[in-house]
Parts: C-alpha cells; structure tokens; sequence
C-alpha cells in the first residue's frame, strides 16, 4: 500500500511492469485463496482478467429515489444526462459526491464511491481539506487521469496505475496547472482510468470541457470514517459536510 516505495520501484527500471491487486491489504487474501483454489478447477473455468475493482453491492433508481424522498434534498433527472450534468458542475468548481456503479472492492475509492473536484482550481486542496475531509492540510488528493493522458502528464516509465498503487511525478509543465493534485515533491498518487465505466466517462467529458483530463478524487467520506457503501451513507455523508452537489444512480441532487 505504499505508493511512494511503488513508484520509486518503478523509477529505479528494476521492475519494468509493475502490478498491484486493488485489494493489497488483508482483504486480497480471499482472492488469493480463490486463485490458489481455481488450479484445482483449471478444466471446468477460465480465468478472466479483473478490467476493474468495482465488485461490490449496487443499487436501482428506484431503490435510491426512495430514500432520497425520505430526505430533506431537491433532486432531479438532468436532461442531458447525470455524467453531462456532474461535468459540467465540476468544471464550475462545485464539489461533488460520486455514488455509481458497484462499490470498489479495496482499499481506494476509484470512481464509485469518491468526492470529486476540479483539479485546476488553485485552493481546492485547502477547502476540501478544511470543509469536507477535516483531516490535515499537508495531505494531498489524486489525480484519475484518462489512461491514454497519463504519459503527458506524468513520468510513468512505461507502467499504469488503475487502482492507485502508484506515485508519479508531475512534468514540470503540469504542476502548477494541477497542483491540487500534485504533493509537496512534486508526485501524485495516480489513478490512470480506462475505457467502460462511467467514471471514465464521466472525466472524458470534463475533459472536453475544461481541456483537462483529469479529475481530483477522494474517498467519500470523512476522517475516520469508512467509504459510504449505500445510498443512506452517501446522503448522511452529503448533509453533514460541505459538499456541493450529489450525483446518485441517476438524480443529481442539492440542499
């Protein structure tokens, strides 16, 4: 789980390619309990590369719409879309809830269940820090990067980062441009994003947007908390901090 010693794995050229489980810490050991128990199975199964770490439970519209009738929100179903709407939101500067998609199974909130911000505004850091997280200021956030944008924008030495297992540096021409993103040594906790979730999406037309492909992204939740799981977490999560907007199933949702 540390970042910093990947990346400077990575840098060093030992390791041309490295890999890192979503699920690093206790947790992955029932994958590899399932993994070693396949060989005995090797004739009846085919083993399928994992393409991401959304694995955990879901929720329908109406599942979600029910409780959010039970909460004091305004809520709708944007005309152009929940990924249009949030995008353009966060290109405004509005600090969103994500809540979409199977909750990631791990360590690191990946695009299901994250807070999300426009990573060109300058003291997002700070007002996310003081406002959302209430944790310390020095703590920096990643960047989920388009995967075929990561290379103009960070050092990778040839690997990728799908579930935030790596630290990069920022080229020299980014830094200030993302630097809520970027930590005080000039490296960022990358999140490199593939085509076939609606995170991807979702930063594609922030992309468009704003020029930028990439999103600043956090877990959703608070210091000392658990990542929200449900739709009842998200909305407590939402109430009881700062947070802009909520963007749940298909409702984007305000105070």
């Amino acid at each position: 789980m540390s970042c910093s010693a990947v990346g400077d794995l990575v840098k060093s050229g030992i390791v041309r390619n490295v890999f890192l489980n979503f699920a690093s810490a206790d947790d992955g050991c029932a994958i590899g309990a399932a993994f070693l128990e396949s060989e005995n199975f090797s004739d009846k199964f085919t083993r399928k590369e994992i393409k991401n770490a959304f694995l955990g439970n879901d929720w329908s519209d109406q599942e979600i719409k029910d409780i959010l009738d039970k909460k004091s929100l305004n809520y709708y179903i944007p005309n152009e879309g929940i990924i249009e709407k949030t995008a353009s939101e966060l290109h405004k500067g509005n600090v969103i809830g994500w809540f979409q998609d199977r909750t990631e199974f791990g360590q690191r909130a990946l695009g299901a269940r994250s807070i999300l911000a426009n990573p060109t505004i300058k003291n997002m850091k700070d007002l996310i820090n003081k406002k959302i997280k209430n944790r310390e200021n020095y703590r920096p956030f990643a960047p989920s990067v388009l995967a075929n944008e990561v290379n103009n924008y960070f050092f990778t030495y040839g690997n990728s980062s799908p579930f935030m297992t790596h630290t990069f540096k920022a080229k020299d021409e980014k830094k200030d441009l993302i630097s809520p993103v970027v930590h005080i040594d000039g490296t960022a906790r990358v999140q490199s994003v593939g085509e076939g979730s609606m995170y991807y999406d979702l930063i594609k037309s922030f992309y468009i947007k704003s020029n930028v492909p990439l999103l600043l992204n956090t877990s959703f939740n608070v210091n000392g908390m658990p990542i929200v799981n449900s739709p009842k977490d998200a909305i407590e999560c939402f109430l009881n901090t700062d947070i802009d907007n909520l963007s749940i199933g298909s409702f984007f949702c305000s105070k």
